[in-house]
């Protein structure tokens, strides 16, 4: 039998096996309570060790839709704040620009055996460090 072969008939071998696994239920523990405003989290400090948000749309509204515009606003910003120092970039140059950035910073969490997310900060140093070293840019 060929290497394929040989593979197939295990793996119809190893099927024609099978047994079920009992697997229990997961329990999910219970709310203890909840706080209905950043206030009340003050009056219950002696009770909490951690405290834990969801940033946008939790705390902060998010006022651009969908979110991924804040990245062009952002570029528009910036090639603004380039221009009054003389140097002339495009908006999307720097659009483009920003998504090598956070490639890099997601190739570089995974190198690190994290998984593919990455920190904003380490996108936009990647970024400014990029625009520091582009020739292109006058």
């Amino acid at each position: 039998m060929t290497s394929n072969t040989n593979q197939l008939y295990y793996l119809l071998k190893a099927l024609n096996n099978w047994q079920p696994v009992e697997i229990p239920p997961i329990s999910i523990p219970e709310k203890t309570g909840t706080i209905d405003n950043l206030s009340g989290i003050f009056s219950h400090l002696h009770e909490i060790d951690t405290v834990s948000f969801d940033l946008f749309d939790t705390l902060l509204q998010r006022d651009v839709d969908p979110p991924e515009y804040v990245k062009q606003f952002t570029a528009e910003w910036l090639k603004n704040q380039m221009q009054q120092q003389s140097v002339t970039i495009s908006r999307d140059l720097l659009l483009h620009m920003r998504e090598i950035a956070e490639a890099k910073a997601r190739q570089n969490s995974m190198s690190e055996g994290f998984d593919v997310e990455c920190t904003l900060s380490s996108v936009l140093n990647l970024w400014v460090s990029d625009l520091k070293n582009n020739s292109s840019i006058k």
